[in-house]
Protein backbone atom coordinates (compact mmCIF):
# COMPACT_ATOMS: atom_id res chain seq x y z
CA UNK A 1 0.00 0.00 0.00
CA UNK A 2 2.66 2.78 0.69
CA UNK A 3 4.38 1.87 -2.59
CA UNK A 4 1.14 2.95 -4.23
CA UNK A 5 1.03 5.96 -2.29
CA UNK A 6 4.54 6.80 -3.30
CA UNK A 7 4.28 5.78 -7.00
CA UNK A 8 0.76 8.16 -6.54
CA UNK A 9 2.76 11.21 -5.42
CA UNK A 10 5.34 11.06 -7.95
CA UNK A 11 2.88 11.20 -10.25
CA UNK A 12 1.41 13.81 -8.87
CA UNK A 13 4.33 16.10 -8.91
CA UNK A 14 4.85 15.10 -12.42
CA UNK A 15 1.59 15.86 -13.33
CA UNK A 16 2.20 19.34 -11.44
CA UNK A 17 5.69 19.62 -14.15
CA UNK A 18 3.43 19.37 -16.96
CA UNK A 19 0.75 21.54 -15.94
CA UNK A 20 2.96 24.02 -15.78
CA UNK A 21 4.86 23.66 -18.65
CA UNK A 22 1.70 23.66 -21.00
CA UNK A 23 0.79 26.75 -19.37
CA UNK A 24 3.62 28.57 -19.85
CA UNK A 25 4.71 29.57 -15.85
CA UNK A 26 8.17 29.26 -15.69
CA UNK A 27 8.95 30.17 -12.64
CA UNK A 28 5.98 27.53 -11.21
CA UNK A 29 7.91 24.73 -13.55
CA UNK A 30 11.31 25.67 -11.84
CA UNK A 31 9.85 25.75 -8.22
CA UNK A 32 7.67 22.10 -9.23
CA UNK A 33 11.03 20.34 -10.53
CA UNK A 34 12.54 21.16 -7.27
CA UNK A 35 9.83 20.11 -5.85
CA UNK A 36 10.03 17.01 -7.66
CA UNK A 37 13.66 16.53 -7.41
CA UNK A 38 14.00 16.79 -3.71
CA UNK A 39 10.95 14.56 -2.58
CA UNK A 40 12.02 11.69 -0.78
CA UNK A 41 9.55 9.46 -2.90
CA UNK A 42 10.69 10.39 -6.59
CA UNK A 43 13.96 9.47 -5.07
CA UNK A 44 12.65 5.86 -3.61
CA UNK A 45 11.07 5.40 -7.28
CA UNK A 46 14.48 6.02 -8.93
CA UNK A 47 16.45 4.03 -6.90
CA UNK A 48 13.88 1.30 -6.86
CA UNK A 49 13.92 1.68 -11.04
CA UNK A 50 17.87 1.46 -11.15
CA UNK A 51 17.55 -1.82 -8.55
CA UNK A 52 15.57 -3.68 -11.31
CA UNK A 53 18.37 -2.57 -14.01
CA UNK A 54 21.10 -4.60 -11.94
CA UNK A 55 21.40 -8.16 -12.06
CA UNK A 56 19.43 -10.35 -9.30
CA UNK A 57 22.74 -11.03 -7.70
CA UNK A 58 23.60 -7.64 -7.01
CA UNK A 59 20.93 -6.16 -6.37
CA UNK A 60 20.40 -4.35 -3.06
CA UNK A 61 17.94 -5.12 0.33
CA UNK A 62 15.45 -2.80 1.09
CA UNK A 63 17.07 -1.16 4.46
CA UNK A 64 20.04 -0.46 1.69
CA UNK A 65 17.91 0.62 -0.74
CA UNK A 66 15.88 3.39 1.64
CA UNK A 67 19.61 4.75 2.82
CA UNK A 68 20.63 4.65 -0.79
CA UNK A 69 17.49 7.11 -2.03
CA UNK A 70 18.11 9.15 0.99
CA UNK A 71 21.83 9.57 -0.13
CA UNK A 72 20.97 11.17 -3.61
CA UNK A 73 21.58 14.09 -4.52
CA UNK A 74 20.72 15.36 -8.24
CA UNK A 75 22.42 18.70 -7.56
CA UNK A 76 25.88 17.30 -6.62
CA UNK A 77 26.19 14.10 -8.62
CA UNK A 78 28.22 11.07 -7.13
CA UNK A 79 31.17 10.03 -6.45
CA UNK A 80 30.92 6.31 -7.94
CA UNK A 81 33.13 5.41 -10.29
CA UNK A 82 32.82 4.66 -14.08
CA UNK A 83 34.03 1.72 -15.81
CA UNK A 84 34.80 2.92 -19.11
CA UNK A 85 35.60 0.15 -21.70
CA UNK A 86 36.80 1.12 -25.05
CA UNK A 87 36.43 -0.97 -28.34
CA UNK A 88 37.83 -0.86 -31.64
CA UNK A 89 35.56 -0.42 -34.40
CA UNK A 90 36.03 -2.79 -36.97
CA UNK A 91 35.20 0.10 -39.60
CA UNK A 92 38.30 1.85 -38.02
CA UNK A 93 40.87 0.15 -36.55
CA UNK A 94 42.15 3.62 -34.50
CA UNK A 95 39.06 4.88 -33.71
CA UNK A 96 37.14 3.32 -30.08
CA UNK A 97 33.63 2.91 -29.49
CA UNK A 98 32.99 3.90 -26.01
CA UNK A 99 31.25 1.60 -23.48
CA UNK A 100 30.46 2.87 -19.56
CA UNK A 101 29.28 0.94 -16.79
CA UNK A 102 27.68 2.85 -14.03
CA UNK A 103 27.34 2.27 -10.44
CA UNK A 104 23.96 1.85 -9.12
CA UNK A 105 24.08 5.40 -7.48
CA UNK A 106 25.01 7.01 -10.75
CA UNK A 107 22.01 4.93 -12.68
CA UNK A 108 19.53 6.22 -9.75
CA UNK A 109 20.12 9.45 -10.30
CA UNK A 110 19.78 9.64 -13.94
CA UNK A 111 16.50 8.16 -13.71
CA UNK A 112 15.75 10.23 -11.04
CA UNK A 113 16.50 13.06 -13.88
CA UNK A 114 14.62 11.39 -16.64
CA UNK A 115 11.31 11.87 -15.80
CA UNK A 116 10.56 15.16 -15.66
CA UNK A 117 13.33 15.93 -18.69
CA UNK A 118 10.79 13.76 -20.83
CA UNK A 119 7.94 16.21 -20.05
CA UNK A 120 9.83 19.31 -20.57
CA UNK A 121 11.86 18.21 -23.51
CA UNK A 122 9.91 18.67 -26.56
CA UNK A 123 10.02 15.02 -28.61
CA UNK A 124 8.66 12.91 -30.83
CA UNK A 125 8.21 9.82 -29.99
CA UNK A 126 10.89 8.35 -32.13
CA UNK A 127 13.34 10.72 -30.41
CA UNK A 128 12.76 9.56 -27.27
CA UNK A 129 15.57 6.68 -27.55
CA UNK A 130 18.00 9.60 -28.60
CA UNK A 131 16.74 12.02 -25.37
CA UNK A 132 17.50 9.13 -22.83
CA UNK A 133 21.30 8.81 -24.37
CA UNK A 134 21.49 12.63 -23.91
CA UNK A 135 20.45 12.77 -20.88
CA UNK A 136 23.15 10.54 -19.66
CA UNK A 137 25.93 11.95 -21.58
CA UNK A 138 24.76 15.62 -20.39
CA UNK A 139 24.61 14.41 -16.80
CA UNK A 140 28.37 12.69 -16.88
CA UNK A 141 29.39 15.49 -18.51
CA UNK A 142 27.90 17.43 -15.57
CA UNK A 143 29.51 15.15 -13.08
CA UNK A 144 33.01 14.95 -14.73
CA UNK A 145 33.18 18.67 -14.81
CA UNK A 146 31.75 19.57 -11.19
CA UNK A 147 34.40 16.43 -10.11
CA UNK A 148 37.53 17.74 -12.33
CA UNK A 149 37.12 21.43 -10.29
CA UNK A 150 39.73 21.88 -8.64
CA UNK A 151 42.02 18.80 -9.20
CA UNK A 152 45.11 18.57 -10.43
CA UNK A 153 45.76 16.82 -14.32
CA UNK A 154 46.85 13.82 -12.60
CA UNK A 155 44.82 13.08 -9.83
CA UNK A 156 41.89 13.31 -12.82
CA UNK A 157 43.76 10.55 -14.64
CA UNK A 158 43.93 8.38 -11.49
CA UNK A 159 40.41 8.72 -11.43
CA UNK A 160 39.28 6.65 -14.10
CA UNK A 161 40.29 3.15 -15.52
CA UNK A 162 39.86 2.21 -19.24
CA UNK A 163 40.16 -1.16 -20.10
CA UNK A 164 40.55 -2.06 -23.86
CA UNK A 165 39.42 -5.20 -25.70
CA UNK A 166 40.35 -6.04 -28.99
CA UNK A 167 37.36 -7.82 -30.08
Amino acid sequence: MKLMKQESHVEQLLSRIRVAKELGRGKRVAYSLCEYLNSHDAKCSAARRANRQVKLDRRLGKAKLRALAAGLDPWKGTKEDVLVNLKRKPSNPDDFRIYMAFGFENRAVQYLVLRPLEILADLVPACRVTAQIWTRVLYDQQVLVSWAAGRKRSQIAEGFRYHRSTK
